[in-house]
Protein backbone atom coordinates (compact mmCIF):
# COMPACT_ATOMS: atom_id res chain seq x y z
CA UNK A 1 0.00 0.00 0.00
CA UNK A 2 1.43 3.70 -0.64
CA UNK A 3 2.02 6.10 1.65
CA UNK A 4 1.89 9.80 2.17
CA UNK A 5 3.66 12.12 4.51
CA UNK A 6 0.73 14.47 5.95
CA UNK A 7 0.41 16.89 9.00
CA UNK A 8 -0.30 13.75 11.29
CA UNK A 9 2.34 11.54 10.25
CA UNK A 10 3.14 8.92 8.04
CA UNK A 11 -0.19 7.72 6.62
CA UNK A 12 -1.11 4.25 4.47
CA UNK A 13 -4.01 5.03 2.13
CA UNK A 14 -5.38 3.10 -0.45
CA UNK A 15 -5.15 4.06 -4.38
CA UNK A 16 -8.76 3.75 -4.72
CA UNK A 17 -9.49 6.52 -2.39
CA UNK A 18 -7.64 9.30 -4.38
CA UNK A 19 -9.86 11.90 -5.45
CA UNK A 20 -8.32 13.24 -9.08
CA UNK A 21 -9.28 16.93 -9.68
CA UNK A 22 -8.75 16.48 -13.20
CA UNK A 23 -8.86 20.31 -14.04
CA UNK A 24 -6.16 20.95 -10.98
CA UNK A 25 -7.54 23.88 -8.44
CA UNK A 26 -6.63 27.58 -9.41
CA UNK A 27 -3.36 28.51 -7.91
CA UNK A 28 -2.36 24.59 -7.63
CA UNK A 29 -2.23 23.44 -11.31
CA UNK A 30 0.42 20.66 -10.72
CA UNK A 31 -1.43 19.07 -8.30
CA UNK A 32 -4.18 16.89 -9.27
CA UNK A 33 -4.85 14.06 -6.67
CA UNK A 34 -5.30 14.47 -3.22
CA UNK A 35 -6.67 11.83 -0.18
CA UNK A 36 -9.81 12.84 1.73
CA UNK A 37 -8.70 12.65 5.38
CA UNK A 38 -11.59 12.20 8.29
CA UNK A 39 -10.08 12.35 11.48
CA UNK A 40 -12.52 11.61 14.49
CA UNK A 41 -11.24 14.18 16.81
CA UNK A 42 -11.39 16.90 14.17
CA UNK A 43 -14.67 16.18 12.70
CA UNK A 44 -16.98 18.07 11.20
CA UNK A 45 -13.58 19.08 9.60
CA UNK A 46 -12.20 16.91 6.46
CA UNK A 47 -8.55 17.60 5.72
CA UNK A 48 -7.94 17.46 1.32
CA UNK A 49 -3.77 15.64 1.42
CA UNK A 50 -2.10 16.18 -1.29
CA UNK A 51 -0.59 13.04 -2.27
CA UNK A 52 2.43 14.81 -3.64
CA UNK A 53 3.25 17.54 -0.99
CA UNK A 54 3.09 16.36 2.37
CA UNK A 55 2.91 20.49 3.32
CA UNK A 56 -0.12 20.95 1.28
CA UNK A 57 -3.31 19.94 2.70
CA UNK A 58 -6.63 21.71 2.74
CA UNK A 59 -8.72 21.90 5.61
CA UNK A 60 -12.30 21.71 4.47
CA UNK A 61 -15.83 21.78 6.05
CA UNK A 62 -19.58 20.58 4.04
CA UNK A 63 -20.84 23.55 3.32
CA UNK A 64 -24.53 22.32 4.81
CA UNK A 65 -22.04 23.02 8.11
CA UNK A 66 -21.34 26.49 7.60
CA UNK A 67 -24.83 27.29 5.49
CA UNK A 68 -27.62 24.60 6.50
CA UNK A 69 -29.56 26.58 3.80
CA UNK A 70 -26.56 26.15 0.85
CA UNK A 71 -28.24 26.33 -2.27
CA UNK A 72 -25.49 24.24 -4.56
CA UNK A 73 -24.89 25.03 -8.31
CA UNK A 74 -22.84 23.37 -11.01
CA UNK A 75 -22.18 25.15 -14.44
CA UNK A 76 -22.35 22.40 -17.56
CA UNK A 77 -18.43 22.78 -17.41
CA UNK A 78 -18.11 21.53 -13.83
CA UNK A 79 -20.88 18.80 -14.71
CA UNK A 80 -18.72 17.77 -17.74
CA UNK A 81 -15.30 17.49 -15.75
CA UNK A 82 -17.43 15.67 -13.11
CA UNK A 83 -19.03 13.31 -16.02
CA UNK A 84 -21.81 13.87 -14.77
CA UNK A 85 -25.24 14.05 -17.03
CA UNK A 86 -27.38 16.86 -16.56
CA UNK A 87 -30.10 15.05 -14.90
CA UNK A 88 -28.06 13.21 -12.69
CA UNK A 89 -25.91 16.23 -11.45
CA UNK A 90 -28.08 16.86 -7.68
CA UNK A 91 -27.49 13.09 -6.79
CA UNK A 92 -26.68 11.91 -3.13
CA UNK A 93 -23.47 10.92 -3.57
CA UNK A 94 -21.64 14.66 -4.72
CA UNK A 95 -20.05 15.58 -1.67
CA UNK A 96 -19.81 19.65 -1.28
CA UNK A 97 -16.75 21.20 0.66
CA UNK A 98 -16.21 24.41 1.54
CA UNK A 99 -12.21 25.11 1.73
CA UNK A 100 -11.84 27.25 4.95
CA UNK A 101 -9.01 30.16 5.93
CA UNK A 102 -8.46 30.68 9.61
CA UNK A 103 -6.05 33.69 8.91
CA UNK A 104 -7.78 36.81 9.12
CA UNK A 105 -8.87 39.69 11.79
CA UNK A 106 -12.42 38.38 11.41
CA UNK A 107 -11.85 35.00 12.16
CA UNK A 108 -12.25 31.63 10.53
CA UNK A 109 -14.09 31.72 7.04
CA UNK A 110 -15.45 29.38 3.99
CA UNK A 111 -15.28 29.54 0.63
CA UNK A 112 -18.84 29.04 -0.27
CA UNK A 113 -18.29 31.02 -3.50
CA UNK A 114 -16.02 28.17 -5.22
CA UNK A 115 -16.56 24.81 -2.91
CA UNK A 116 -15.02 21.56 -3.92
CA UNK A 117 -17.40 19.08 -5.45
CA UNK A 118 -16.45 15.72 -5.49
CA UNK A 119 -18.56 12.61 -6.93
CA UNK A 120 -17.94 9.47 -4.30
CA UNK A 121 -18.45 7.23 -6.86
CA UNK A 122 -16.07 8.27 -8.99
CA UNK A 123 -13.81 9.38 -7.42
CA UNK A 124 -13.42 12.76 -9.27
CA UNK A 125 -13.33 16.72 -8.15
CA UNK A 126 -13.65 20.09 -9.49
CA UNK A 127 -13.60 23.23 -7.91
CA UNK A 128 -17.15 24.80 -8.77
CA UNK A 129 -16.84 28.32 -8.66
CA UNK A 130 -20.46 30.06 -8.61
CA UNK A 131 -20.99 32.64 -11.68
CA UNK A 132 -24.36 33.95 -9.90
CA UNK A 133 -21.82 35.36 -6.73
CA UNK A 134 -24.78 34.53 -4.47
CA UNK A 135 -22.15 33.41 -1.93
CA UNK A 136 -18.53 34.80 -0.18
CA UNK A 137 -15.12 33.14 -0.91
CA UNK A 138 -15.05 34.68 2.63
CA UNK A 139 -18.06 33.44 4.34
CA UNK A 140 -18.08 34.01 8.06
CA UNK A 141 -18.22 30.32 10.07
CA UNK A 142 -20.01 30.45 12.81
CA UNK A 143 -18.36 29.73 16.03
CA UNK A 144 -20.58 28.13 19.60
CA UNK A 145 -20.56 30.76 21.79
CA UNK A 146 -18.36 29.99 24.86
CA UNK A 147 -19.55 27.83 27.68
CA UNK A 148 -20.32 30.94 30.97
CA UNK A 149 -19.72 30.56 34.42
CA UNK A 150 -22.67 31.05 36.69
Amino acid sequence: MPWIDTRFGRLEYDESCVVEFPAALPGFEDERAFVLLDRPAHRPVLFLQSIQQADLCFLTLPVVAVDPQYQPALSEDDERILGLEPETAARADLLWLAILCLAGEDGPTANLLGPLVIDRQSRRGVQAVRVDQVYSARHPIPLEEPASCS
